[in-house]
């Protein structure tokens, strides 16, 4: 679709898949939430372009695919874009809803450039794909659901994943992910206090709540930092002093060290965890 759009916008030219620039593309998934009662969930996954060379760019296209029949999807624009023609944003956004997939192209400017961007080689966020659970899938379902998300030139017959710059089209580095949605708000295991860090004051919450009344759990599976699937006064708060004081004891059980969701079914659940995006 790129190639299509450039043709008519530079002079009717046939734009080539040229090397020599090293352009990345990539999914920050952080992951998302559902509500098993009524399958309604959300996520926002952002796609990152990064380049090693500071190129100066007219425009890009993603194409990415993943499961149509679980997910929708919104396409929003970063400030990278919106910024474009003194905030009038981007001369052509092209959103294409595929039966596998989404296709997005962007061209900053049509005619002959005036805007353009240059992208970090650490990268920078230039969409953010909103997606949203097909409820009638997700309704009665306690389990984490993961989703891939692909980038695949396959799906979208008028186009692949490009960056255009000076009338060439680059093919970028792609790095795909896998978006998690939990059936309760991601955490990390054995954070108690919920200040994104495991140390002794987070097996002190556990035995203070047990044994002083002191306040309860928000994230259940947070303080269950065994992952028996109960709360006990004594169990968990061990765990978290023997890994934290024993060496070469085992460390909580996933998620832990990142944020995630709790992969054993069991009927505790996460009805507040800040330290998460």
């Amino acid at each position: 679709m790129l190639r299509t759009i450039l043709t008519v916008c530079l002079l009717f030219s046939v734009p080539t898949i040229a090397v020599g620039q090293d352009f990345t593309f990539s999914l920050d998934a952080q992951g998302g939430t559902f509500d098993p009662a009524t399958g309604v969930g959300d996520a926002s996954v952002p796609v990152v372009i990064a380049d090693e060379d500071a190129t100066l760019t007219d425009g890009f296209q993603v194409v990415l695919a993943y499961d149509t029949s679980l997910l929708s999807v919104t396409v929003v624009q970063e400030t990278a874009l919106t910024s474009l023609n003194a905030g009038a944003g981007p001369a052509f956004v092209g959103v294409l809803d595929l039966a596998l997939g989404v296709s997005v192209a962007i061209l900053y400017d049509l005619g002959v450039p005036d805007d353009f961007i240059t992208f970090p080689a650490t990268g920078a966020p230039v969409l953010s794909l909103d997606f949203a659970t097909i409820p009638a899938m997700f309704m009665g379902m306690s389990d984490t659901v993961s989703v891939p998300l692909l980038f695949d030139d396959s799906i979208d017959p008028a186009g692949d994943n490009v960056v255009a710059a000076g009338g060439l089209d680059y093919a970028p580095t792609l790095i795909s992910n896998v978006l998690t949605l939990c059936p309760s708000n991601p955490h990390m295991r054995g954070d108690t206090n919920d200040n994104g860090a495991l140390t002794f004051l987070d097996a002190y919450v556990i035995l203070f709540w047990f044994f002083a009344s002191g306040p309860g759990p928000d994230c259940d599976d947070a303080w269950d930092a065994d992952d028996s699937g109960t709360l006990t006064a004594l169990v968990d708060p061990l765990y978290i002093l023997q890994h934290i004081f024993v060496m070469g004891s085992p460390p909580p059980p996933a998620p832990f060290g990142a944020c995630g969701c709790d992969p054993t079914p069991d009927s505790l659940g996460c009805t507040s965890y800040l330290s998460c995006p």
